[in-house]
C-alpha cells in the first residue's frame, strides 16, 4: 500500500473504538452520568488506587512498571455511571494551591454496590502519561484510516 506506515501498537485491546467526543452523543439523555464516567472518574484517587492494586502497578499499554505519573485510561467511552453522585476533592496546583474539583463518588458506590462499581472499573486501565498520548494518536489514526480489526 502506498502511503501506509506501519504503526507500532502495543496492546490494541485498550484502544477505544469510539473517541470520547463521538461517544458523548449517545448519552445526551444522561450527560452527567456519562461525564462522571468519561471525565470525572479519571481524577478519583480511590479509583487510581484500586486499579494499581488490580493491575499490579503495570502499564496496560507497554507492560512496564508505572512511574510517578499514572493516567486512568478508558478502554471504551460507551458507558454511563449509574451512581451519579459526586464529591469535591483537593486538587492543588502551583497556580491554585487551594483548588478543588468534582469527581465521581466511586468509594461510596463500591461500598453500596460492588457490581455497579465493577461495571465502570472493568472499562478502565492505568497507563503511563506518554503511553496515553500514543493511544490517543492510535485512536485518531484508526478513525481517520477506518481500520477495523
Amino acid at each position: 500500500m502506498i502511503g501506509f506506515v506501519k504503526r507500532l501498537v502495543m496492546n490494541k485491546d485498550i484502544i477505544p473504538e469510539v473517541c470520547r467526543s463521538a461517544a458523548s452523543k449517545n448519552f445526551m439523555a444522561d450527560i452527567e452520568g456519562w461525564r462522571n464516567f468519561a471525565q470525572r472518574i479519571t481524577k478519583n484517587p480511590f479509583v487510581k488506587d484500586f486499579l494499581l492494586e488490580r493491575d499490579g502497578n503495570t502499564c496496560s499499554w507497554c507492560n512496564n512498571v508505572l512511574q510517578e505519573i499514572k493516567i486512568i485510561h478508558h478502554t471504551t467511552y460507551n458507558h454511563c455511571c449509574t451512581y451519579n453522585k459526586v464529591i469535591r476533592i483537593t486538587s492543588s496546583t502551583v497556580n491554585n494551591p487551594h483548588g478543588t474539583r468534582l469527581v465521581s463518588d466511586c468509594k461510596s458506590c463500591k461500598e453500596e454496590n460492588d457490581g455497579r462499581f465493577m461495571a465502570c472499573v472493568e472499562k478502565l486501565v492505568l497507563v503511563h502519561s506518554f503511553c496515553n498520548k500514543i493511544i490517543a494518536e492510535e485512536t485518531y489514526f484508526i478513525k481517520e484510516n477506518k481500520i477495523i480489526n
